[in-house]
């Protein structure tokens, strides 16, 4: 999964947990990419739930679900286990690899 910097001067914070396991990141620089990855049987439940949060006082939020393995989700990422996730000042962008274009999933609801 990648989650890619918006492109202002703000910080992004990231918390990603699957099953109670955190990984927390934080982007400072434009265009700077957070990865990460995960190997194993996609038939199981596997669900990687992200906060982020931006502003110099965190004002902005939003909550999703950064990863799901259900067929139609991820059918839509590239090779079925890359997703992309692009942070913008307008809110969060998946891009579907089947139809080659990026897609306004949430908004902040700061």
């Amino acid at each position: 999964m990648h989650i890619r910097k918006l492109p202002n001067h703000y910080q992004l914070d990231i918390e990603c947990k699957r099953n109670g396991e955190d990984k927390v990141y934080s982007l400072k620089e434009f265009g700077e990419t957070y990865k990460f990855g995960f190997h194993g049987n996609f038939n199981g439940d596997k669900k990687y739930n992200c906060d982020l949060w931006y502003s110099s006082d965190h004002q902005h939020h939003v909550n999703f679900d950064g990863f799901i393995s259900e067929t139609n989700f991820v059918l839509m990422c590239v090779d079925e286990t890359e997703c992309t996730w692009t942070a913008t000042t307008e809110g969060i962008y998946f891009t579907n690899d089947q139809k080659k274009e990026d897609e306004l999933w949430y908004t902040w609801d700061g």
